[in-house]
């Protein structure tokens, strides 16, 4: 089974370890990097080998370009490659993907399907991030 990363070096996404990641009071989780520091963002934890994963990448590609104006970034987790870590910190994924947005550090679990369109309806209707539609 290979770990491969499905977002390696693509603009507005940020692969994340767990040294990436801190736990908060109430047991959820974000990232600690500076670049996602009052912002509203996408933290996705996936596997490589997930089928449903490897279908989004590309509208998870077309939701980081079409907010990179407006500050917005994915985090992306392979949980594959950080298992052993995620267990030992107690970070519990059981389902992939799994999807937050986060706004002022509250993730929140996105539920909604995983098309570029849905997204970016959840953000505009619920975070406030919209993209121009011409």
């Amino acid at each position: 089974m290979e770990n491969k990363n499905l977002y390696d070096n693509q603009p507005g996404i940020k692969e994340l370890d767990t040294k990436d990641l801190i736990r908060q009071s109430d047991g959820s989780v974000i990232p600690v990097g500076e670049e996602f520091k009052d912002k509203v963002y996408m933290l996705i934890f996936y596997a490589p080998w997930c089928g449903h994963c490897v279908r989004m990448v590309d509208d998870v590609k077309l939701l980081a370009k079409a907010l990179k104006n407006e500050g917005f970034l994915v985090g992306a987790v392979n949980c594959e490659a950080n298992k052993q870590e995620l267990d030992k910190r107690q970070i519990n994924i059981t389902s992939f993907p799994t999807l937050f947005f986060v706004k002022d550090n509250v993730p929140v679990k996105y539920e909604g399907a995983r098309d570029l369109k849905s997204l970016l309806d959840h953000l505009c209707s619920s975070l406030g991030k919209c993209v121009r539609r011409n």
